[in-house]
């Protein structure tokens, strides 16, 4: 198995490391270290960067990437974490990364591991054979569901593995309370289990008319025009050929009056099967490409139509509202809970359904007072419930609670 890693002096690695440090010192921030497979521009590895984002100031970061995906490093590194990547090639724990991941986990003396994902819970499990990191209270990030067929192998393991080490964490910090039960179905501990949603920022009314106007002129479409849009990268759980096939259904019923665009890596660009990709190309779509910020362009949008066939907590829903567009969305995971009376919710894998419900959209939005409405609504929702700066509040509670347990304290499901 080849393997890359960064080199480290020993000097480097354990600088500043107390194995009896157990509390956090007053007078400086909490110091975290993250365990998480890649540093690609996904969920989990997004919402690891807001976090460091909210969190400056609070909590000192140390970001150890298991594999060689970058892509967030840089952004990571700019906010003020160290990163340190350890350049595996593949996911599988062996002894190499494993010596190199508890010496990077112990490199800052953190108050606290937090750990993504259940390949990194995998191989913290495997880890804690160190008494040093046995020491060291942990949090687990799991932000994914356990209802899909077409797991790995190297999955398959970790899940196994990350189930029957459940019990080690002071916490488990779910995204979704359909994650929440699939994993407590499926004999995951969850006696110190607690449900947060992702965050989002609502940003103001000037600043979405601006996006709006922009990326509308540079799609070409005027205000009578209905524009649907899907976010998402090309996967076969994002249900983008659902999309597709939807779009047909309500262009042969409003014509030019609706256009649809595809936010996103295309399918051709990420190796998807040559069904899809034919999918993809339809004339119908106009393709925006991949962006560093999808909410101008949801902004831009009349109608975001979430079509995927898994998800746990969908940040496009979220980021849709807080932007003021109005969702149809597939029911799946937490969706249709974050939807609310804010939008439509319809089975998944039915592009019919989609398209009733897409064409639904159309008339209500086309009436002002009903679209005002509907838009204050989603901003409304994600101020009060899915505020970006109370989710790193929840988390640094969390953080501080698995530090200093408190005698006969509740279990940390109260962090809901």
């Amino acid at each position: 198995m080849a393997l890359s890693f960064i080199v480290m002096e020993r000097s480097e690695l354990f600088q500043g490391f107390s194995a009896t440090s157990a509390e956090q010192p007053t007078g400086r921030p909490l110091r975290v270290a993250h365990l998480i497979v890649g540093l690609a521009r996904a969920g989990a590895e997004t919402a690891l960067l807001r976090l460091i984002l909210d969190t400056r100031g609070t909590v000192q970061h140390h970001v150890v990437g298991m594999t060689n995906e970058c892509a967030l490093a840089s952004a990571m590194e700019d906010a003020g974490a160290r990163v340190t990547v350890l350049g595996s090639s593949r996911v599988v724990p062996n002894p190499l990364l494993l010596r190199n991941a508890t010496s990077a986990l112990l490199s800052d003396g953190p108050d606290v591991v937090h750990v993504w994902m259940w390949h990194a819970a995998a191989l913290w499990s495997m880890c804690r054979i160190d008494a040093r990191i046995r020491r060291i209270p942990c949090v687990w990030g799991i932000r994914t569901l356990l209802d899909s067929g077409r797991r790995s192998l190297s999955t398959r393991l970790a899940i196994a593995c990350a189930r029957a080490s459940s019990a080690y964490p002071r916490a488990i910090m779910f995204n979704s309370e359909c994650s929440r039960a699939q994993h407590e179905h499926a004999g995951f501990c969850m006696k110190y289990a607690s449900v947060t949603h992702n965050g989002v920022d609502v940003p103001g009314k000037d600043d979405v008319a601006h996006w709006r106007r922009d990326i509308r002129a540079q799609i070409g479409v005027t205000d009578d025009v209905v524009v649907f849009m899907n976010v998402g990268r090309a996967h076969p759980d994002k249900g983008i050929g659902n999309f597709v096939k939807a779009a047909e259904i309500v262009h042969a019923q409003l014509g030019a009056r609706a256009v649809f665009v595809r936010v996103g890596k295309p399918g051709w660009e990420t190796a998807q099967s040559d069904a899809d990709i034919a999918l993809e190309r339809s004339p119908l779509i106009y393709h925006a490409g991949e962006q560093l910020d999808a909410r101008p362009w949801l902004a831009a949008a009349d109608v975001c139509a979430m079509t995927s066939l898994r998800e746990s907590c969908p940040n496009v829903v979220l980021e849709a509202m807080s932007v003021g567009t109005p969702v149809v969305a597939t029911n799946v995971g937490d969706a249709a809970l974050l939807v609310g009376e804010c939008g439509w919710v319809v089975k998944p894998n039915s592009p019919g359904a989609l398209a009733e419900a897409m064409i639904a959209a159309a008339l209500v939005i086309a009436q002002p007072t009903d679209l005002g409405r509907l838009s204050a609504e989603c901003r409304t929702a994600m101020t009060s419930r899915h505020n970006r700066n109370e989710l790193a509040r929840k988390k640094v509670a969390i953080y501080r609670g698995v530090i200093k347990p408190r005698l006969g304290a509740e279990p940390l499901a109260g962090h809901r």
